[in-house]
């Protein structure tokens, strides 16, 4: 297996193309083409899109294709936000089995069970299958695909993200093989010869202890261990430091267990979700997410020494040889992320290339990150979803 990359900021979109591409084309050497993934800055769209598929497998002779636009790109080590930029990732990936598949809006409503979803996708044969997924946020239920998978393919991961930078339908792009989509979903399954190894960091870390939800509707929290909700939040805030309370006021959010047959819980074991809302009157607190009674959460705080902190420790088994080097990867940041939340150019590009070192990696700025926790795939925000190919 070998992977190659290059990114290219030349203001218009065919020369950034052929750049991208003949650097990375380059770099792959002799080996063939056996998928390239192009992502493109959502500031080219109004030019020759739709011939963009075409061009790039005409470049580099990729036998598929896949790739959207966003609002910012990643490639070469960099991370390029709100300008004109193109990222190509060229692979050669023997002895794997790679099925493309689309899928729309107007076929998931016909869907009624999870293993009609994954006849449609086409995966349902392919042994220990990984899925790349990207989506258009304003025409797809992007959560009904991962539902289905994670009920009819249990265990089965999904990386991808969902396109950005326009602020409505029909304003992204996703590539499939020869064609530009205007909305929908599109995707490879990969199996066969290969490890992938996925790493999905939510940018926070925990605070107080972990307890469990005794009275519960939908996504309002009204009791924890038999205490008012609110009362918990007030009290786990009292116990903290005054600069991790500052912190708290800008960035609290509440971490759900996945796998409630644990007995201990660390990072990676809780799906984070926003916490929307308090109510003082009922001593309730509103989540981003539904529960159930008897589900363990623990409140997290989440800001830029937060999330560079769980990236570090998330790599960190690349840090001390416990996992090998990759042979490239994929990498899919939340919009809230970049330069928004860390102050500075090419942050997490930089914790990877720290950790993992310099290995062939592209990705985009994403309106929302698939990823898997706890063995379930899940629709993240703020988060950095990332597969390494090996």
């Amino acid at each position: 297996m070998k992977l190659a990359s290059a990114l290219s900021t030349l203001p218009e979109l065919q020369p950034s193309l052929a750049e991208a591409c003949a650097s990375a084309r380059q770099a792959l050497g002799e080996s063939p083409v056996d998928v390239a993934l192009v992502f493109v800055s959502s500031t080219h769209l109004g030019e020759a899109l739709d011939r963009l598929p075409g061009i790039v497998r005409e470049l580099t002779g990729a036998r598929h294709l896949l790739g959207c636009t966003a609002e910012g790109i990643i490639g070469g080590g960099r991370e390029v936000e709100r300008e004109p930029a193109v990222s190509v990732l060229l692979c050669h990936m023997p002895g794997v089995e790679i099925h493309p598949f689309t899928v729309h809006q107007k076929d998931l409503e016909t869907i009624e069970e999870a293993e009609d979803l994954i006849s449609r996708l086409g995966v349902g044969s392919m042994e220990d299958p990984t899925l790349l997924l990207l989506g258009d946020p304003y025409s797809i239920d992007v959560m009904r695909i991962i539902s289905g998978c994670n009920e009819a393919l249990p265990g089965c991961p999904i990386i991808g993200g969902m396109a950005s930078g326009g602020m409505g339908p029909d304003q992204q792009r996703i590539f499939f093989q020869d064609e530009t989509l205007h909305e929908g979903a599109a995707g490879l399954s990969l199996s066969g010869d290969l490890r992938v190894d996925t790493i999905v960091s939510q940018g926070c870390r925990p605070v107080g202890t972990h307890k469990v939800i005794t009275r519960v509707k939908d996504n309002v929290i009204f009791e924890i261990g038999g205490k008012p909700a609110a009362d918990v939040l007030s009290q786990t805030l009292a116990e903290l430091a005054d600069e991790e309370r500052d912190r708290a006021k800008n960035g609290l959010h509440v971490g759900r267990v996945i796998r409630e047959e644990q007995t201990s819980f660390g990072r990676g074991d809780f799906l984070i979700r926003n916490l929307m809302g308090i109510d003082p009157d009922s001593g309730a607190i509103a989540v981003g997410d539904h529960f159930h009674p008897g589900q363990t959460i623990q409140f997290h705080i989440r800001d830029a020494e937060a999330a560079r902190e769980d990236l570090e420790l998330l790599l960190g088994a690349y840090k001390e040889g416990e996992r090998k080097p990759s042979a490239g990867g994929l990498l899919f940041s939340c919009n809230g992320r970049g330069e928004r939340l860390f102050g500075v150019k090419d942050h997490d590009s930089g914790v990877i290339r720290d950790v993992v070192g310099e290995v062939p990696i592209a990705g985009f700025f994403c309106a929302g990150e698939i990823g898997p926790i706890g063995g379930r795939n899940f629709l993240h925000g703020f988060t950095n979803s990332i597969a390494f190919f090996s």
